[in-house]
């Protein structure tokens, strides 16, 4: 992969990685929360979460061993919590609002039929 790509990858897992921590959060609450949530999917969100979680250090390894100037805990750190501070300030507020993830769901299916 060359630079220009790995740099495009690196910037786009800077820019998703504070929502996708808000995503994993919000699931992990429903596992140990939620009663509604039957054992069978508490366990399969619980494995989606640990999916995401391991595909996206897999990406950042990848990208940090093709490039060390974008290894995000290393010499690319600065510029990877730049872009994570740009998405946290552009986002509303109520999304880092902690939620129960079923209720958050079930609120914004509702929003979209109406």
């Amino acid at each position: 992969m060359n630079d220009k790509h790995i740099k495009s990858l690196f910037e786009a897992l800077a820019l998703y990685s504070s929502p996708m921590e808000k995503v994993i959060h919000a699931a992990l609450t429903a596992i140990k929360t939620d009663e509604k949530i039957s054992e069978n999917c508490r366990e399969e969100l619980l494995n989606s979460v640990k999916s995401l979680l391991s595909n996206s250090l897999g990406l950042h390894d990848y990208v940090a061993l093709k490039n060390s100037d974008f290894d995000f805990m290393n010499a690319g750190k600065e510029a990877y919590s730049q872009l994570r501070n740009e998405v946290e300030s552009a986002l509303p507020d109520r999304f880092y609002a902690t939620s129960n993830l079923h209720d958050y769901l079930s609120s914004e299916s509702e929003k979209r039929k109406v």
